[in-house]
């Protein structure tokens, strides 16, 4: 795993890429962390959505992502509607094969 500094550059980097930019953020279970976000649309134009990879503001590792309606309307859902979010609590690189049930 990679070092507090080393995952801390690695942020400040994407951080700087246009159209990314960061926002203090709350999880899905409440903790508090640092969005790295960026901006995409569905291919025929009808929506737009804010795409984010939330981390840990002290270590920098990852704790969470989502992806929620910006403009636009996708499926009837609107703008401030989460699509997708997801709370990391643990992660690790493993030997075991993928389990598939």
């Amino acid at each position: 795993m990679a070092s507090a500094e080393v995952r801390a550059a690695t942020f400040r980097l994407l951080a700087d890429l246009p159209g990314v930019r960061t926002k203090g953020v709350t999880t899905s279970d409440g903790r508090s962390g640092i969005a790295i976000a960026a901006d995409g649309e569905i291919q025929d134009g009808s929506a737009a959505f804010e795409y984010t990879i939330i981390l840990e503001p002290k270590t920098y590792q990852l704790i969470g992502g989502r992806q929620v309606v910006k403009d636009g309307s996708f499926r009837g859902l609107g703008p401030g509607t989460p699509l997708e979010e997801t709370d990391v609590y643990t992660a690790g690189w493993t030997s075991e094969e993928p389990h598939h049930d």
